[in-house]
């Protein structure tokens, strides 16, 4: 319960989650795009949407993230694509990044290697992953000290979502 053991929590809530979160304050939205190892020339077929197909489709999860990209896209392919389906989302990206595959891959968190071109983009279609929310504890002991960490969270994601 929040106020006993935490003042604050960050809560991630993805898209197609059954239950929505209730209070706190929305911190910022994760989306995911089609990512593959970079290479020194870039087909311009990779900015087309169509280029994921063809290629292995790295998972984090069941494949639901990927289904959504497809129809987002209002591409077909998805059932005859080949699929390698990992425990943890830095395993699929360390995958793509090592050449196995395409990952949908959230650019907050891979913002490095999108800069460096380990990664590169294809196509052009996001598909909504979930959103982070901040989670306050009622307690008036520690109102200071939490607007302190709020500001500060503040402008960590502010100068993050401008690279």
């Amino acid at each position: 319960m929040l106020g006993r053991d935490a003042d604050v929590a960050i809560r991630y809530v993805a898209t197609n989650a059954r239950r929505r979160g209730r209070g706190g304050r929305r911190l910022f939205s994760i989306d995911g795009i089609p990512v593959i190892a970079g290479v020194t020339r870039r087909p311009i077929e990779w900015r087309q949407d169509a280029a994921v197909l063809g290629h292995r489709l790295l998972h984090d999860d069941d494949g639901r993230a990927w289904r959504s990209w497809f129809a987002a896209a209002g591409l077909g392919g998805f059932a005859g694509a080949t699929h390698q389906y990992f425990s943890d989302y830095s395993l699929a990206v360390a995958a793509a990044q090592q050449g196995q595959g395409i990952v949908l891959g959230a650019p907050a968190f891979i913002e490095r290697e999108l800069r460096s071109g380990r990664l590169v983009q294809l196509g052009r279609t996001r598909v909504a992953f979930g959103t982070y929310w901040l989670l306050e504890a009622r307690d008036r002991s520690t109102t200071a000290i939490r607007a302190v960490f709020s500001r500060w969270l503040d402008s960590e994601i502010s100068r993050v979502s401008r690279l």
